[in-house]
């Protein structure tokens, strides 16, 4: 519908700013480590053959989740981080 208040509200203001202020992006290569090795270590108790039996694990359910979400509508996508299943270590 065409209402008188719905095209006056869509109105662009008649004065527009001079100059536009500049906003930071976010960088592109992430500052931080992607994965916090200090934290996986606390967790594996310091075994470095742990440590990458996890970080298997978690590329293995990774592939696994994205493939499923990848052919899914998105509002199901959030459901399929619950049925992870199981991996086999590689």
């Amino acid at each position: 519908m065409n209402h008188p208040v719905d095209a006056a509200d869509r109105q662009f203001p008649v004065v527009l700013p001079a100059t536009i202020d500049h906003v930071a992006s976010p960088p592109l290569i992430p500052v931080e480590p992607v994965i916090d090795t200090k934290h996986l270590a606390r967790m594996t108790l310091g075994d470095e053959r742990h440590a990458r039996e996890v970080m298997e694990l978690f590329v293995c359910q990774a592939d696994m989740l994205l493939g499923r979400m990848t052919n899914r509508p998105s509002i199901a996508a959030p459901n399929v981080s619950h049925s992870a299943g199981a991996c086999e270590p590689l």
